[in-house]
């Protein structure tokens, strides 16, 4: 039942609510709380939405909606507006915004110019401000204090009126000599990119993929400037950018997560997926741990600026902020939030990083983060019920543990990276830190204990091998694939390439497979893979997401691994992909990995472990161990997307003895500077490297120098070796990390092309060949028949040196 209102209190209760505009007091910013409470039930309630709110400030209303259903378990109603004149009526009502109801407007006439206030009436709660964006701080005011139950319940205990009245104005622009200019600077973070990083990566070639532009905060606060500029009707000079190295001023907007005090404590205060803006003291504290979360903060700086504009009763029009203000809002995420956080003295959170597969990762830093503070974290989360899944791994002042809970289904994969040799690898952009990847097993699986135990129990049928794919780089095919033939007789296969014209990659690489797979099989070559007896491959490694290291993954599986053919079995797919927002600023970024992960067991049999920095894992007579990940690059971004890489270091053993690898994708600078400061010299000597980014913008020489490997495998082509390779100083930086390595180190005795010849090299017993002999796969010179039982017939000969033609690199 409703009855309409007379006209007459109508312009009683607009009366009440006009105020003289420039009579705004001061106010501290807090709300005034009623002692009374008031216990709701909202069996019957509808949610109205104002029809006058903006559109963002809608789809606030109906998230806020979505989390009220959540806090309670009701199946709420809700419906805009539908009114047209100031009615009363006896239905059970939530009222958001402006609404035509009586309640709603006695609530408004006490709040004056500026303000929002909640009240419950007799069957009415009204949430409601001045404008759009008061009504969103009265949402969030809501959402923070009454619906942060820990379980379901139908009633709330709501104070019976909360309001923050009458509050004064931050005027946006100042008079001049020269008319007006703005007021307010807008300040961005130091370590944020406000040049293209990519020119320095590509100096002689257009950029045309990747970002938008140079870093996403640096573009958001542009973009912030030009919608305040367009409100305003300044030119962008009125507010000028500036870092937050540079000197304070009295009057800022400051966005993205800073170093300073005021802004950190209250940044502090929010969630890893929660964003808000806060106003005190002249400064405007847009509030956001990472860019997924900034991202969303934009709507809610289009109804703060919208609610600039002041027009008094002669039409005058000023531009002036609410003093104070506080919207603090949740986004609507999967991530898995809900775990111990590390407490202590000398413990801070310094920031999260949305980290792919619906994790974030959290980075805690200060003088408490040490060997005693993650023990004592790690307890915590025992006494919590998070069990350890499988063992800890510890190297040199860090340690790596993995956490499940199995009744919530979060995991934690917890690790404290001291960054032990930073300082005597000169590295200085590196944070020892505790870090938390927090997900969930509805996105990720965790390693099986099989695959985490060294004691691995199988048939040896063969000796290990390795094989370097061939690739004709002169003709459009272009990437790198090496396989590890294991002792019984699986695979380990690294990335996969891909190629134009005829060259059929996934058919060639399913071909090369099964020569290897009959030489381990009782009935050689008149073997042929079956469903019931299918090509084994343990795990199949991308570095990461570029077509030339992922492109016949993709076709493999989908035509190899299917239920309807499965001539091949890839049991583990090893990689860690970064998030979208993380490659904004990158280099041709890419996602066609990600799209396919929530299927890969359904489709294929196949089970994606996303990898992480310190886990060991283990497939009969190999080891392998996660050196890096990108997860590790923070306070950096990811200028460049092959630092996206997942590096790795594999050993092989045998009755005779070992032989380690170390296997870099494209990882660059950045990402070469995290291994070589985490890891000591003697974890990252190896026998073996592969050049990272096939030579070009790769590693730094400093890694290599480290490594110090008898075995390079270059994956590129002869040829372009030996352009890399032919000056000690060259144009490009990384000619001389390539001349340094194959050419100076005095370790270095052969460097494996990736075109000419299928590669082959045994390891008897898990050592290398004392005479380092390869063999080609394909048997293109060979002189005999048996291909299979690679002997003398099929040795390449290698080159007399590093200007000779062959593809395989006799150094010395």
């Amino acid at each position: 039942m409703k009855r309409i209102i007379s006209l007459i209190l109508c312009l009683i209760m607009v009366l009440s609510v006009a105020s003289v505009f420039s009579s705004c007091s001061k106010d501290s910013g807090e709300p005034k709380v009623s002692k009374k409470t008031v216990s709701v039930d909202l069996t019957d309630y509808t949610v109205i939405i104002a029809a006058d709110l903006t559109a963002n400030a809608k789809k606030q209303a109906n998230i806020f909606l979505d989390s009220l259903k959540n806090a309670t378990g009701l199946k709420i109603k809700s419906q805009n507006d539908r009114e047209v004149d100031y009615v009363e009526t006896e239905d059970k009502e939530l009222l958001i915004g402006n609404t035509y109801r009586t309640e709603t407007q006695k609530v408004l006439a006490s709040l004056g110019d500026r303000g929002w206030g909640i009240r419950v009436f007799d069957n009415k709660i009204v949430v409601v401000g001045t404008d759009a964006l008061m009504t969103r701080a009265a949402l969030s005011y809501f959402e923070r204090n009454y619906l942060n139950v820990t379980k379901e319940s139908v009633t709330l205990s709501i104070n019976q009126k909360v309001s923050l009245a009458k509050i004064g104005t931050l005027e946006l622009l100042t008079e001049t000599e020269e008319g007006n200019d703005g007021l307010f600077d807008v300040v961005y973070s130091d370590l944020v990119d406000d040049v293209d990083q990519r020119e320095a990566y590509f100096p002689d070639r257009e950029i045309v993929q990747g970002g938008e532009g140079y870093d996403y905060t640096y573009d958001f606060c542009k973009d912030f400037v030009k919608k305040l500029c367009t409100t305003t009707e300044m030119r962008s000079s009125a507010f000028p950018l500036k870092t937050d190295a540079a000197e304070e001023s009295e009057y800022e907007f400051l966005l993205g997560k800073l170093n300073r005090e005021d802004y950190m404590a209250e940044l502090r205060k929010l969630e890893a997926n929660q964003y808000g803006v806060v106003i005190k003291n002249g400064k405007v504290m847009v509030l956001a741990w990472n860019d997924s979360m900034l991202e969303l903060c934009m709507p809610l700086l289009e109804d703060l600026i919208a609610s600039s504009v002041i027009e008094d009763k002669k039409g005058n029009i000023k531009y002036a902020l609410p003093e104070a203000l506080c919207v603090v809002e949740t986004a609507a995420t999967p991530y898995a939030l809900d775990f111990p956080k590390p407490e202590g003295e000398g413990i801070v959170l310094d920031g999260t990083v949305e980290v792919s597969d619906n994790s974030m990762e959290y980075i805690y830093t200060g003088s408490g983060v040490n060997r005693e503070s993650f023990v004592a974290y790690c307890e915590k989360l025992e006494d919590a019920g998070y069990a350890l899944v499988g063992k800890e791994n510890q190297h040199e002042g860090s340690s790596y543990r993995q956490y499940l809970n199995n009744t919530t289904g979060s995991t934690l994969y917890v690790y404290h990276s001291a960054y032990t040799f930073a300082a005597e690898q000169g590295v200085t952009n590196v944070l020892p830190s505790l870090r938390i990847i927090a997900g969930h097993t509805d996105y990720i699986n965790l390693p099986s204990s099989k695959i985490l135990n060294p004691n691995q129990s199988y048939n040896k049928v063969t000796e290990t091998k390795i094989t370097s794919l061939y690739f004709d780089y002169d003709n459009e095919q272009f990437g790198m694939t090496y396989i590890y033939t294991l002792e019984d007789g699986s695979f380990i296969v690294f990335d996969g390439g891909f190629g134009a014209g005829v060259w059929d990659g996934c058919q060639y690489i399913y071909g090369k497979l099964m020569e290897l797979w009959q030489m381990n099989h009782k009935d050689g070559q008149n073997a042929y893979p079956s469903a019931s007896d299918p090509i084994v491959i343990r795990a199949w490694i991308l570095t990461h997401e570029h077509g030339d290291h992922y492109g016949v993954f993709n076709k493999f599986i989908h035509t190899y691994c299917a239920a309807s053919n499965r001539t091949a079995k890839i049991e583990h797919l090893f990689f860690n992909g970064a998030a979208y927002i993380e490659g904004y600023n990158a280099t041709n970024p890419d996602t066609v990995i990600k799209n396919i992960l929530p299927d890969m067991y359904k489709q294929f049999g196949c089970t994606y472990i996303k990898v992480h920095t310190g886990q060991t894992f283990y497939f009969a007579n190999a080891k392998i161990e996660i050196l890096y990940t990108h997860e590790d690059l923070y306070p950096k971004k990811i200028e460049y997307w092959n630092n996206t890489s997942t590096a790795c270091k594999i050993t092989v053993s045998g009755d005779k003895g070992e032989t380690t690898g170390i296997w870099l994708g494209d990882l660059e600078r950045i990402g070469s500077q995290r291994v070589r400061s985490a890891w000591s010299p003697e974890m990252l000597k190896a026998d073996m490297v592969q050049v990272a980014h096939h030579g070009y913008n790769g590693s730094e020489g400093e890694l290599y120098d480290i490594i110090r490997p008898t075995i390079v495998w270059f994956p590129t082509s002869a040829p372009n070796i030996r352009n890399m390779t032919a000056k000690a100083t060259a144009s490009e930086w990384y000619f001389e990390v390539d001349y340094r390595l194959c050419r100076e180190t005095e370790t270095v005795k052969i460097v494996i092309a990736a075109d000419l010849y299928e590669s082959t090299m045994l390891f008897e017993g898990g050592v290398m060949d004392p005479e380092l002999r390869v063999w080609d796969l394909g048997g293109t010179n060979k002189a005999g028949e048996d291909v299979f039982g690679l002997t003398d017939d099929v040795l390449i000969t290698p080159g007399d040196s590093m200007d000779s033609g062959a593809a395989v690199i006799r150094v010395r």
